[in-house]
């Protein structure tokens, strides 16, 4: 005999097919779901029918959580107190105002991919010129209050 345990049975549940899926394979396996409540065999129909509620409660409570954080992304970039982890090329300046990089070779660098894409015009191309002619690109590495600017081929 098999089982699956877990604190909560239904927060196995991310989405609804991989949830059906698990419940569906423990059937047929005759393996039980276990959670701090209590023993679920899959196999049975009042405890398939629980699972299943459970499951798309699980499921529904995933979706609210996500449209309310996004929701609050949206109202915090209307008011423009959103702040993200900058592009290449700029840094955050003092009261968090977006500012070019002090630093002119990571400036020349982005300025010529510009350059480039106006004269090309397909980002595709540019980017098969810089390989061509071995260009590197700046690129930030670590966390944001300690990064360091790496040099690479263009990816």
């Amino acid at each position: 005999m098999g089982a699956v345990f877990s604190i909560e049975a239904s927060r196995l549940a991310r989405n609804g097919r991989e949830w059906h899926t698990l419940l569906e394979f423990c059937s047929i396996v005759g393996a039980l779901l276990i959670d701090a409540e209590a023993m679920y065999d899959p196999r049975l129909t009042n405890d398939q029918l629980l699972l299943g509620m459970k499951g798309t409660i699980s499921v529904m409570e995933v979706a609210t959580f996500r449209e309310r954080a996004q929701a609050a992304l949206l109202q915090k970039a209307q008011r423009g107190a959103l702040l993200q982890r900058v592009a290449i090329g700029y840094v955050k300046g003092a009261e968090d105002r977006i500012e070019k990089d002090p630093d002119a070779r990571v400036r020349a660098a982005i300025d010529l991919i510009f350059r480039k894409f106006a004269e090309l015009g397909s980002a595709r191309q540019v980017y098969f010129w810089l390989d061509q002619q071995h260009i590197p690109l700046p690129t930030e590495r670590g966390p944001e209050d300690a990064q360091e600017i790496v040099w690479q081929p263009a990816r």
